[in-house]
């Protein structure tokens, strides 16, 4: 019997808990891709898999429902893989350690993968339910959403007759996503040298945020411990005469980073200082942060002697870059109030006695203004001596303002709920305005099953959100007819 075994509705959890047991990072779908071919041959349905391992799955019409319109059911195979320090389960090769918490389902010091597992798991388990109305399914499944969205880049869509689509990718039934940024991934790499050294090693650690999805909370003003982390050496530099050995911050360029950890080499007679600017600046961040955050902290420890640290030139360099790398909010919508319109996200810190390589997820409502940063982080590496590449540039979807899939998805949500839907736009980034660009006058809306705290390990899925979430989306289906 399976963890989620007695929870309704059957077949969605049971979907979701296969899922949980099959490792699925980006770039790693093949095996997850296979599971829904599986499926599909299991059911006798016909399906497309292509070499990227998207899959496509179709669904004939029910009866008295062969003459309305298909309707396109989108979400994304890869999750973001992020795991605890102390995890004793690496969510890239093992299968997540699932377990209930009243009304959630949470995995044990790794993400959950409810980003987008529900959106799978809820069309697999409409696909396998023969007493639902419905017109024709095309069930798309893609790969690569959460780092280049190449996926919904690459999929042939000559198998899609639908001209609307539910991209069920969202954290919640009623909020409904209309609109979302563009977004692309900018790759620092900067050569650095090292040197002999017989100074003291003192290790540095920046944590205790929150962390988060780096489109859906960064209106919040989160912290970024990799751009802390950079403060901190800048500070540290100041009273002593440093050399950096190490570092490393962040999982994930879409993920806000919360844990980031260097090696420094410097006098001993410092060190009490260095503890002293520590304190102060953990009560600077906490003060900064003091509505978003509640548990910054700051924290040095002597260890041996360093044999080997960056050169103080080269030290230099990486201090630069991490104190000068843009991170956050870079401007918000003038129109639409609490809607992030640019912004960048320090993801990934890696720092060796030879090289840096950094990736900072930049989103924006505007092409120009998204490349606009991302020349400053070229800028800025080209300066320092480095290099710099974009990765996975995706289109903003833009609002449209005549929706009849829109407009009957909000009557259903108001008919079922007694209240309207919330409709907006958003700073995360999703497949649609790819799926537009392939098929021109697509009727897109976005929203999902019940989740929280995504790219996080504190993710959890909401039980009885996701039963009501599934009356909702199998009434929208039958009342396609409308």
């Amino acid at each position: 019997m399976g963890i989620l075994s007695n929870l309704e509705p059957k077949k969605l959890f049971k979907y979701f808990e296969d899922l949980t047991q099959i490792p699925r990072p980006s770039y790693q779908e093949k095996a997850v891709s296979d599971y829904v071919v599986n499926f599909a041959k299991e059911h006798g349905l016909e399906y497309y898999q292509d070499a990227l391992w998207n899959v496509i799955i179709i669904k004939p019409a029910t009866a008295g429902y062969e003459n309305v319109p298909a309707v396109i059911l989108q979400s994304h195979l890869d999750m973001v893989a992020i795991k605890d320090e102390d995890s004793k389960v690496d969510p890239s090769t093992q299968p997540l350690d699932i377990y209930i918490d009243g009304d959630k389902v949470r995995a044990r010091g790794t993400t959950l993968g409810a980003d987008d597992g529900l959106g799978v798991a809820l069309t697999l388990a409409i696909l396998d339910d023969d007493t639902l109305k419905h017109p024709r399914i095309e069930a798309v499944f893609t790969i690569q959403e959460e780092v280049t969205m190449a996926g919904a880049a690459g999929l042939d869509v000559s198998h899609l007759t639908a001209k609307r689509m539910m991209n069920l990718d969202g954290d919640r039934t009623g909020v409904f996503m209309v609109g979302c940024a563009g977004g692309s991934n900018g790759m620092a790499v900067i050569p650095l040298e090292s040197a002999p050294c017989d100074l003291q090693t003192v290790s540095i650690r920046v944590d205790g945020m929150h962390g988060g999805h780096s489109g859906a909370q960064m209106y919040r003003g989160l912290a970024n411990s990799n751009h802390l982390m950079g403060r901190v050496l800048k500070r540290f530099a100041e009273e002593t005469s440093l050399r950096l050995i190490c570092a490393e911050g962040g999982q994930k360029p879409n993920a806000i980073a919360n844990l980031t950890t260097a090696r420094i080499a410097a006098p001993e007679t410092d060190i009490e200082k260095l503890k002293a600017a520590a304190a102060q600046l953990q009560e600077d961040f906490g003060k900064e942060f003091k509505k978003s955050e509640n548990g910054i902290r700051v924290t040095v420890t002597a260890e041996g002697h360093a044999k080997e640290a960056l050169t103080e030139e080269a030290t230099k360099k990486a201090i630069r870059f991490l104190v000068l790398a843009p991170d956050g909010i870079v401007a918000m919508e003038k129109e639409i109030p609490d809607l992030v319109q640019t912004s960048a996200n320090f993801g990934v810190l890696r720092i060796d006695g030879k090289v840096l390589n950094a990736t900072i997820s930049v989103r924006s409502m505007f092409h120009s203004e998204k490349f606009m940063v991302l020349d400053q982080v070229c800028m800025l590496a080209e300066m320092l001596g480095g290099s710099f590449e974009v990765k996975g540039n995706y289109v903003a979807w833009e609002y449209r303002e005549d929706s009849p899939l829109r407009d009957l998805m909000a009557k259903v949500y108001e008919d079922l709920n007694g209240e309207k839907p919330i409709i907006h736009q958003v700073h995360n980034g999703l497949e649609c305005g790819l799926l537009i660009d392939k098929m021109p006058g697509l009727d897109c809306v976005s929203n999902g099953c019940w989740m929280d705290d995504v790219h996080t390990t504190k993710e959890s899925l909401g039980i009885s959100g996701t039963a009501a979430s599934w009356k909702y989306f199998t009434t929208v289906l039958e009342r396609m007819t409308e």
